[in-house]
This record gives C-alpha cells, sequence and structure tokens, in this order.
C-alpha cells in the first residue's frame, strides 16, 4: 500500500496477541496512525516502538479510553484472543462510545453471529484472513472485499458512492479519473461482467474493480476526504439551526 496518498486516519488496536501485533504493525506501514492497546504490559512494550501510540490499560474502562482518546479514532479493531466474552464486552463498549466502525475477532461462525447481532460492523475471521489483508480493507474505508492479485495490483470490491447512482460507467469516467478498470458489478449477490460503457449503476450494484495499489489508495483517501467533509457540513448546518432556534 502506498504511504504517499494516505490522509490522516486514527485506528484503534485492542488486544496486541499475534494476530493483534501484525494487525497495528502492517496498518502503520500504510501510513495510518494506530492506537494500541492491551492490558500487558509486556505486548505493550513490544508494539510501542512499531505503532505511534501504545498504552497498557483494560480496554473495558470507559474513562481509561476516553482519557487515551478513542473518541477520536476513525476505526477501532478488536483482537482480544483469549476471551470471547471480554470482545462481546469491549465490542458493545465501543458502539456505545459511538466509535464510527467496530470490527471484532471471530474463532468461528457461532461468534461472528453473536457480534454481528450485537452490532459489529464487520466481523474478522482471523484463522482465513489474516493482519495484512484486513488492513488493506481497514485502511480502505468502503471496501467490501479486498485481493491482491500481484505485487503491485489488486482487485478490489467496492460499494457505489451515492452521486454514482443512475450514472453509467463511461459517465464516471473512473479509469480516466482514477485509474480503476471495472471488472463487473453484483446484482442480489450474482456476479456479471460489464456489458459495456452505458451500463447504469442501481445502489445496490456493488463493483469490481482493479487497480494499481498507488491509485486504490488515493481513491479511497479522496473517499474519506469527501465523507468527512460531507459529515462537517451537515454538523455545521444542525449547529447553526440550533443556534437559531
Amino acid at each position: 500500500m502506498s504511504v504517499k496518498s494516505r490522509i490522516h486516519q486514527k485506528i484503534a488496536v485492542i488486544g496486541l496477541g499475534t494476530f493483534g501485533a501484525s494487525l497495528a504493525k502492517e496498518l502503520t506501514a500504510a501510513g495510518i496512525q494506530v492506537l494500541a492497546i492491551d492490558k500487558s504490559l509486556r505486548l505493550v512494550d513490544e508494539i510501542s516502538d512499531f505503532v505511534d501510540h501504545a498504552v497498557c490499560l483494560d480496554s473495558k474502562d470507559t474513562e481509561a479510553l476516553e482519557q487515551n482518546g478513542i473518541h477520536r479514532v476513525d476505526a477501532a479493531a478488536v483482537c482480544i484472543g483469549d476471551s470471547f466474552q471480554e470482545t462481546v464486552m469491549v465490542t458493545l463498549k465501543l458502539l456505545e462510545m459511538k466509535v464510527p466502525r467496530v470490527l471484532a475477532r471471530a474463532a468461528g461462525e457461532s461468534e461472528a453471529q453473536i457480534l454481528n447481532r450485537i452490532g459489529a460492523h464487520e466481523v474478522m475471521f482471523i484463522e482465513k484472513e489474516m493482519g495484512k489483508h484486513w488492513a488493506n480493507l481497514i485502511a480502505r474505508p468502503g471496501a467490501l472485499e479486498d485481493f491482491e492479485v500481484s505485487r503491485n495490483y489488486s482487485i478490489v470490491r467496492i460499494h457505489p458512492h451515492p452521486n454514482w447512482v443512475g450514472r453509467s460507467l463511461s459517465e464516471l469516467r473512473l479509469p480516466k479519473q482514477h485509474g480503476l478498470t471495472v471488472l463487473g458489478f453484483y446484482q442480489e449477490e450474482r456476479f456479471k461482467l460489464v456489458e459495456g460503457p452505458d451500463s447504469r449503476l442501481e445502489l445496490s450494484n456493488d463493483l469490481l474493480v482493479i487497480g494499481h495499489h498507488q491509485d486504490i489508495d488515493r481513491f479511497f483517501a479522496d473517499r474519506v476526504k469527501e465523507e468527512k467533509s460531507q459529515k462537517q457540513k451537515t454538523q455545521e448546518a444542525e449547529d447553526t439551526s440550533q443556534g437559531r432556534s
């Protein structure tokens, strides 16, 4: 992944065992600020030279989390491996604290079902997908799947931007503007190859695109910038409206 094309994101990684430590290092390598958290001082010391900030605390402690800036992160990955009960408790706490994106580690389908039911935004199956793969997905908000096909290229499944709905592929000009080539799209989970540049998108049409890592990173960086700008404008409008009333 290209560090130069990154915007400033801050990700919390909670639980610094083998998977959590790998994830924290890969995110740092991608140019992302990492807040690494574990209750083991030894694990915190081992990761401290590889991340922006590492802290030893009980992740169930709301006050300690707030004091260390959990409310300022863009996402949090719960990577606790020795206690599923603690994973559930920490996931719930992060959701209550309104962390925008909460990912949680599951060891199997039964755990995944529970995490989905309590509201985790994404579930990480660490037996199948290890640190680098999940670092890609976390670093590229909006990417639903990410497959590295060579040292320089990836295939990514993305959800269409609302502004794309009803427009044709030729109108979007993804190859020229973003360096991304559309391979096809999903319709009710069935994949269809692109029939031509006049194919129009619906909100339910996830796209499968291929591109150079730098172009993909730049695309998602621009997308996050736009989303943050839109949220800021919405918040300012709400504040102005409340001030008038």
